[in-house]
């Protein structure tokens, strides 16, 4: 049951991957913009420390201030802008490609044969596919709305406390390597949970 549960999630995987093959470089394009904000907004602290540290000085250099000061406002602005042009690109690039991919799988799945259809629910094959659909477009929405500001975040801190020494960034990958194993774990037991409850679900719209 567990090695048939792992084949389905590397099928579904595939499927996802087979789909976004042609639409590689719109998504590419997206990800470059969510980067570019993400890269713009963890820069801020270390300005917010230059700023901090200039206006502690005795006697105070004016100039330096409004030097960091503009630099902030700048950094926040270009990543409103970045941010909101992302929005913008995944609304026009990605958005209907997300939806296309349900309409695939109901156009795979009513091209089988007749047999295909014995002793199977409409309503629960129709589940299914919403099921995966909407999966699809949380996958994707994560991966570049969250999964890049969390990457660049990993990235930035790493550097911050390697930068300070080097045991601080040996403590913070270990500690990474720790939720990596941890979450593998509680994610297969998850996702294991999620297709019972999904074929639940499923069972329940064929019958009504």
């Amino acid at each position: 049951m567990k090695n048939k549960s792992s084949s389905y999630r590397l099928i579904a995987l595939k499927t996802y991957l087979a789909y976004i093959r042609p639409y590689r470089v719109r998504i590419l394009f997206v990800i470059a913009l969510f980067s570019v904000a993400n890269i713009l907004l963890a820069v801020l602290p270390l300005f917010i420390g230059l700023l901090v540290q200039a206006a502690s000085h005795t006697p105070i250099d004016a100039k330096d201030i409004w030097q960091y000061a503009w630099i902030l406002v700048g950094l926040s602005t270009f990543h409103d802008v970045f941010w909101r042009g992302s929005e913008f690109a995944y609304r026009g690039l990605l958005n209907e490609m997300t939806y296309r991919y349900e309409t695939q799988l109901f156009k795979a799945i009513i091209t089988n044969p007749y047999p295909y259809f014995v002793d199977k629910l409409s309503g629960k094959i129709g589940s299914y596919v919403l099921s995966i659909s909407k999966e699809f477009r949380d996958l994707l929405g994560n991966v570049l709305f969250d999964g890049t500001g969390n990457v660049i975040s990993i990235i930035s801190t790493a550097i911050i406390l390697g930068s300070l020494n080097w045991q601080s960034g040996l403590v913070f990958m270990i500690g990474l390597c720790g939720m990596y194993i941890l979450g593998r774990y509680t994610l297969r037991r998850n996702m294991r949970d999620e297709a019972k409850a999904a074929d639940v679900g499923s069972s329940k719209d064929g019958i009504i």
